[in-house]
């Protein structure tokens, strides 16, 4: 249930009034110039995920860590 209210609270998180106007902008980058390029798409939403999960993950780590160095 813990899963669901925070998957929950990322939607809502989403459709804030701060991070809506730039979904549009989201989605022009991942399309690029070529709407009918599928490929393309999945691809730079594929790289665009990873990139941040791999920068959260990063942080993340760096925070448990000075956390366990402070405690």
């Amino acid at each position: 249930m813990q899963y669901f209210i925070s998957f929950l609270e990322g939607i809502i998180t989403f459709i804030s009034p701060c991070l809506l106007p730039m979904v549009p902008i989201y989605i022009s980058y991942l399309i690029g110039e070529d709407n009918n390029n599928n490929k393309k798409a999945i691809l730079n939403s594929v790289g665009f995920v990873l990139g941040f999960t791999t920068v959260f993950l990063v942080l993340s780590i760096f925070a448990s860590q000075l956390g366990a160095v402070l405690s």
